[in-house]
This record gives C-alpha cells, structure tokens and sequence, in this order.
C-alpha cells in the first residue's frame, strides 16, 4: 500500500526528541497498518552509532532508512529510551535491552473510531486536552515537554533523569498515567495507559502515520513537532 500523492517528510525532526550523545542504539521499528491489504508482518533495525564514522552518518543511514520504509506504506516507530549495544541489527528490543529511562510518553488519542483517520476537530481536541495535562504537569515543577501531532493524537515526551530500569520505576509510570487517565479523559480522548513499559517505541515525528483507510475530512496526515 502506498500513497498515491506521497506528502513532504520531515524525518530530522526525530533529533528533537532522539538528540542523544551517549544513545548508543536506537532501534527503528516499521508496523504495517492495521486494516491495510495484504498486511505485512513488523520490521525491526537496530542502528548502533559505534558503527558509523561520524555522528551526521549515523543519522543520515537512519534518516533514509525511515524514509524509505514510510513511503513503502509502513508507519514508523522508535524505542523512546536508550538501549545497550549488542542488540542484534534486526532485533525487537525488549525491557531487558533499556539501559535507563531516559523519556516519558503520554500519548493521547480517541477510545473508538480508529478504523479512520482523526478528523481536524479530533486532533484539535487532542491538543487542547495535551494544553491541560501540560499545564498540571507544569504546576507541579515538571520540565517542559515535547509535545508531537501523532498524525491522530498528541504526544507529549518528558525527559526523565535516566531514571532506573526496574519494575519499581514501571509501575511508578503506570501508576502515573492511570492517574491522568481518570483524572484528565473526556469527550473520547483519554491518555493511553499500556505505554508504561521501558522498551516502549513511540511514532516518529516528521513521518507520515497511517491508520486504517482515508475518507472524506479523516487524512493521513505527517506527524510533526508542535513549535
């Protein structure tokens, strides 16, 4: 499945979040559509920058990896944390491979209606709901996020002080986002509670993000990071 007029990509807007000098691997991972035929199963890459010459040639591989893989019609992902070396180049990280928690997603999206895009006024309410939580986050002294159109959502990525990998930290951000599930859903967007796990991979902004099939005012639209 491919887009018949393929949009502008942004792909270096992945840095913004992803801007790491000690990110030894960072593992790229392409999920076919659900709903798109004939589906294909999920593709992993793990690009480790001991392996490149130079920093610019580390993201240069990455940045037409990605590309090449959201024009073939998949949408594309990457782990939010970094993760140790020796991971295979075709592996799934798993929590084991995360060296630390370095981000936290809040990701926040519709409950139903996702055989479709996000309509206009969906993603508007998306990021009003984002304004709240970012604004209760603020009060109580949390950093400022990065926040993202998902392309049918809001993100929004918080830098954490690469915290533990434990079970402990796990269920501390668990705990965390079923707080801003029952404290901040409404109108059918709520924050997406099974994004707790350290080897969560998260949309890559800048890329085009495809859910189910397009219809008049439901897009496909390119996930981008909000200024």
């Amino acid at each position: 499945m491919k887009t018949a007029v393929f949009p502008q990509l942004h792909v270096h807007e992945m840095w913004t979040v992803f801007d790491d000098q000690d990110m030894p691997v960072i593992e790229i991972r392409c999920i076919w559509p659900k709903g798109i035929e004939p589906s294909r199963g999920t593709i992993s890459r793990c690009f480790d920058q001991a392996q490149y010459q130079s920093e610019q040639a580390f993201r240069s591989a990455v940045e037409s990896y990605v590309t090449q893989m959201n024009q073939q019609g998949y949408n594309l992902y990457a782990t939010l944390n970094p993760l140790k070396a020796g991971i295979g180049q075709f592996s799934s990280a798993k929590d084991v491979d995360v060296i630390c928690r370095r981000r936290l997603l809040i990701d926040i999206d519709r409950d139903t209606g996702k055989d479709h895009p996000a309509t206009d006024a969906d993603i508007a309410a998306a990021k009003s709901l984002g304004d709240q939580i970012a604004s209760h986050l603020d009060g109580l002294g949390w950093p400022v996020p990065v926040r993202i159109l998902s392309g049918n959502g809001h993100h929004l990525i918080y830098p954490l002080d690469d915290l533990p990998n434990t079970d402990e930290i796990t269920k501390d951000v668990r705990d965390l986002l079923r707080n801003l599930k029952a404290q901040f859903s409404v109108n059918g967007l709520s924050v997406d509670t099974t994004v707790s796990n350290a080897s969560r991979v998260t949309k890559l902004p800048g890329t085009l993000a495809r859910r189910g099939t397009e219809i008049t005012n439901h897009p496909y639209r390119v996930a981008r990071i909000y200024a």
